[in-house]
């Protein structure tokens, strides 16, 4: 049987899981966590509620520090799913010092860019991504490349014209996708 401590997670992250009453890692955390610790990229579909946001968060919160800067971008499709992501990205990384920033539309931009500074991890919708990019404000900079194993990517859902937008202003930078 494959439990989470298999995959070699920190004390700190098997200690919430057990806190969280999550024991056994569902079908697909067993089959992304191994790959995405080993640094690979991964595309990949399951139902809601299959347990794919932990597949990706609990590995990245095992690798960031809090001194890397801006580490992980997670595009999401809708503010309420953002901050869904935030919350357990938040819950997950609990005593590690690294912030987690939901970046999206209907609240003040300003204070969310007050927070990039020191944030770890942006959870965010892809138009206001581009208003950020609009705005100029080069998140791209933070970021080594665009996708790397040293900096990730997580793209959980986007459509394809706001895609093409976002990748065309990340100039020269990573991989493409269009």
């Amino acid at each position: 049987m494959i439990t989470f401590e298999s995959f070699h997670l920190s004390k700190s992250i098997l200690s919430l899981l057990l806190k969280n009453k999550i024991t056994d890692p569902t079908p697909i955390q067993q089959k992304l966590i191994p790959l995405i610790t080993a640094g690979r990229d991964v595309i990949a579909q399951s139902e809601t509620g299959s347990g794919k946001t932990l597949s990706f968060a609990l590995p990245l919160i095992d690798k960031i520090r809090p001194q890397d800067g801006i580490s992980t971008l997670v595009l999401a499709p809708t503010r309420e799913l953002t901050l869904q992501i935030s919350q357990e990205f938040m819950k997950f990384s609990h005593g590690k010092n690294i912030v987690i920033t939901p970046i999206y539309g209907g609240v003040s931009i300003s204070e969310q860019i007050k927070k990039l500074n020191r944030t770890n991890i942006i959870v965010g919708t892809p138009g206001r991504l581009l208003d950020l990019i609009a705005g100029e404000i080069s998140i791209s900079e933070r970021f080594d490349t665009w996708c790397s194993t040293r900096r990730t990517v997580c793209w959980i859902w986007v459509s394809l014209p706001i895609l093409n937008a976002s990748c065309g202003t990340f100039p020269g930078k990573g991989r493409r996708f269009s």
